[in-house]
């Protein structure tokens, strides 16, 4: 096979057409041409685009700091441009942050030149269920917020532990708070989302699976890249509430298809992204793009210590179930699949043996979330059987198949 070399700007014009999927086929046609996409996406899939409709080059370098130091992560529309390879006009700059960090956030965004626009409204499920507007009502596309609403709950402390605490989340999402943002010349748009517990869980009650991917400082992670970026599908996980149903809309004009539920063979098919599985940030399902580490970033924000699992009602609806993992000893709280009921123990017990039992102020000056990451990596290479196990369930509730 004859490879013909072309300029870079030519590549890009020819490959910003070509889906991710069919660019890896290419690839592995000869090393030139894996070549030739290696370089073209590593000019395609750089944040900092993105990030200079918002900010100049020293803020962007300085944004990036800010998110390593507190765990805020990018998600909803602007994530959703970076993998897909577009841009979207309307389109605000979606910041998801762990309540604990909003003061240090807020501040930032407002030495940045950006002022807060409005003060954030209080929804909640029950409002939404109440609400009985036109369902037309085209009013999320001042916003390009993927959650249902906005939280009474902000900063200040919450209840946390020494040693690590699982608990269950409460059975409707918690609600959280929005800021708005707007730039010097009124145009640029930040939103900026509080979640009550941590980010992943908020991203996790998005209306549809396309738009569960998130931006931290040095990756890029999409959870279901195959459904949302190569065959232009969804799932909804956003009931019939009015404000889920007009982000779908606006979703489905960008031309996605939208699906209430999944097929039987999609539950039971190990490689399928719907699967009855444990998923994790970062897991081989999921499209992983490093963004450099550069930044020496004081703090190990380690996402890929979440995880969670995906079940399926009688109608084949997805549902995803997770417990919060928090602790005075780490700075950040993350998910843990409710399949690992031995996790909880088994921190107890890497964390006393590394530590002694120690509490005193002393340990717990210092923050351990890389061990955290380390442990739970760990527990997951001894634990294979917790997949396995739920595959077995999948197959008793869905016979036949």
């Amino acid at each position: 096979m004859v490879c013909v070399f072309r300029p870079a700007t030519t590549d890009d014009l020819i490959f910003d057409n070509i889906g991710p999927r069919d660019l890896i086929r290419f690839s592995r046609t000869c090393s030139e041409n894996y070549g030739r996409v290696q370089s073209y996406m590593r000019r395609a899939f750089r944040i900092n685009p993105l990030l200079a409709r918002y900010f100049t080059d020293t803020q962007i370098s300085t944004f990036r700091r800010l998110q390593g130091r507190t765990g805020m992560v990018i998600s909803g529309s602007t994530a959703v441009q970076f993998f897909h390879r577009v841009r979207y006009d309307d389109a605000d700059l979606d910041l998801y942050l762990q309540r604990e960090f909003r003061d240090e956030v807020m501040t930032w965004l407002v030495d940045a030149g950006y002022t807060l626009s409005e003060p954030s409204e209080i929804y909640s499920d029950e409002d939404e269920d109440e609400d009985d507007g036109d369902d037309d009502d085209e009013s999320d596309e001042d916003g390009d917020n993927e959650s249902g609403g906005n939280d009474l709950q902000s900063s200040g402390s919450r209840s946390r532990r020494a040693l690590p605490l699982i608990y269950e989340p409460s059975r409707h999402p918690k609600p959280f708070q929005v800021y708005t943002f707007l730039g010097p010349d009124g145009i640029q748009k930040i939103q900026l989302v509080m979640a009550y517990n941590c980010p992943l869980e908020t991203i996790l009650n998005f209306h549809s699976t396309n738009v569960m991917n998130l931006i931290t400082s040095d990756t890029a992670y999409s959870f279901f890249p195959n459904a949302s970026f190569v065959e232009d599908r969804a799932v909804s996980l956003g009931g019939m509430h009015l404000h889920f149903r007009s982000a779908q809309r606006k979703y489905q004009r960008r031309g996605w298809v939208i699906q209430s539920n999944v097929s039987f063979r999609e539950i039971l098919d190990t490689e399928s992204e719907f699967g009855a599985a444990v998923r994790f940030v970062g897991d081989n399902k999921c499209w992983t793009i490093p963004l450099g580490n550069e930044l020496n970033r004081p703090f190990l924000y380690a996402p890929e210590a979440s995880s969670w699992r995906i079940e399926h009602d009688v109608h084949r609806q997805l549902l995803f179930r997770f417990n919060i993992l928090q602790s005075d000893c780490f700075r950040y709280t993350c998910l843990v699949d409710d399949l690992d009921g031995h996790l909880h123990a088994h921190l107890h017990d890497g964390f006393g043996r590394e530590h002694g039992g120690k509490t005193d102020s002393r340990f717990l000056s210092i923050y351990h979330d890389d061990e955290l990451a380390n442990l739970v990596k760990w527990y997951r290479c001894h634990d294979s059987e917790r997949e396995t196990c739920y595959f077995s369930w999948a197959k008793l509730h869905y016979p036949g198949v």
